[in-house]
């Protein structure tokens, strides 16, 4: 599906059901088990997600030609006492990004990236940072293909961090 068939939207509280559902997707990505019912059981995953709608949380939605959601970029502030490996200070947020399975490899994720990034550029954050397991090579390339760079290793994860300015 040619990009030009989706449409994008900025995200609303109504959206946390659908972000879950794109952790999942993004952590199945990364070779791991996780159900959106094992969610609020597993607090290192669900606080992407949790109570989302916050003043500070970034979103946005890509939907298909028939109005379905396919995929997500989203990007929270979080700070030193449920700091992640992906943590850089109270100011950086950190990003997730997903789409569903039959959308990857179609430009979906760098169009996502994209818009998240501009979303945030226009509200003022100068930096987002992210994790991405080591195994996932196309995640990484689409990262280092927009200036993402290196940060530090946490783990099974690279963290990565973009300037915005």
């Amino acid at each position: 599906m040619p990009l030009t068939e989706f449409t994008f939207r900025t995200s609303t509280a109504e959206d946390q059901q659908f972000l879950a559902q794109m952790l999942i997707e993004a952590a199945v990505a990364s070779g791991h088990v996780l159900t959106v019912d094992d969610l609020p059981e597993t607090p290192d995953s669900y606080r992407y997600v949790a109570e989302w709608g916050k003043p500070s949380d970034l979103g946005v939605i890509a939907h298909d030609e028939h109005g379905t959601p396919v995929g997500a970029a989203w990007a929270r502030l979080f700070d030193h006492s449920n700091a992640s490996p992906a943590f850089i200070d109270d100011r950086t947020p950190e990003l997730t990004i997903a789409t569903v399975a039959k959308q990857r490899g179609r430009g979906l994720g760098t169009a996502l990236l994209r818009q998240l990034q501009d979303t945030a550029r226009r509200s003022g954050i100068t930096n987002l940072s992210l994790g991405v397991h080591r195994d996932n090579r196309p995640a990484q390339q689409l990262y280092r293909n927009e200036g993402w760079t290196a940060h530090t290793i946490a783990g099974e994860y690279n963290i990565l961090v973009k300037q915005l300015n």
